[in-house]
């Protein structure tokens, strides 16, 4: 019977085999651990995205006309409006009903809220009160990353669009203050996505259109 053992020569053939497997092996399982990486990043992104627009239609849709506040400052602000400078530039600031309470503080169940592009995040501001005073900070929360635009049209009386709001007449009209545009059209551009527009319907027409 044969007892030869392995050469030197078919150790080191054996080893290289090894290697070059252990290599494509290697190659392989970081491959897909990078696929699993890059799909968990991006599920995590649509959640995230997903529950940006769902928090925004549920806030917006519940908007409330006839609900004006007087700021910090004591000035009256209308019940919708977008602002066009100071801190809260470009914030989409309104009262917005279905503030649930569910551990019976004495508060209101209306709430003030704004959305505000800030530094490339989309963030949500909300008041523990309505008519604010000077000390009456907001708290601010990140809803959606890596945005780099948010833009904002109302839909008017006449089936217009603008991109201001309450309309001009609110000037000579104060009372048109309180109303609100028949539907907003939020239009995101976000990093990854791409851009993406919503049109939320007013909760108040609705039910002025409903038979």
């Amino acid at each position: 019977m044969n007892k030869r053992g392995f050469t030197l020569l078919e150790l080191l053939v054996a080893v290289a085999i090894f290697a070059v497997l252990a290599a494509v092996g290697y190659g392989s399982l970081r491959t897909m651990v990078d696929v699993r990486e890059q799909v968990t990043a991006g599920m995590d992104d649509l959640a995230e995205l997903q529950k940006a627009i769902t928090m925004l239609q549920r806030d917006v849709e519940q908007a409330m006309p006839g609900r004006g506040i007087r700021d910090e400052y004591g000035a009256d602000q209308p019940a919708m409006f977008r602002h066009v400078a100071g801190t809260l530039d470009g914030a989409l600031e309104f009262t917005r009903g279905g503030f649930a309470n569910p551990t019976g503080q004495a508060r209101a169940t209306v709430q003030r809220v704004a959305y505000q592009l800030r530094d490339g995040d989309l963030v949500r501001h909300s008041w523990r009160v309505l008519d604010r005073v000077v000390d009456s900070a907001p708290y601010t929360a990140v809803v959606l990353r890596r945005v780099r635009s948010f833009t904002v049209q109302f839909l008017n009386d006449q089936n217009g669009w603008q991109d201001s709001w309450p309309m001009e007449e609110s000037r000579e009209k104060p009372f048109m203050k309180v109303e609100l545009p028949k539907a907003v059209k939020v239009v995101l551009d976000v990093e990854g996505w791409g851009v993406i527009e919503r049109l939320f319907v007013m909760a108040h027409n609705i039910r002025q259109t409903t038979p």
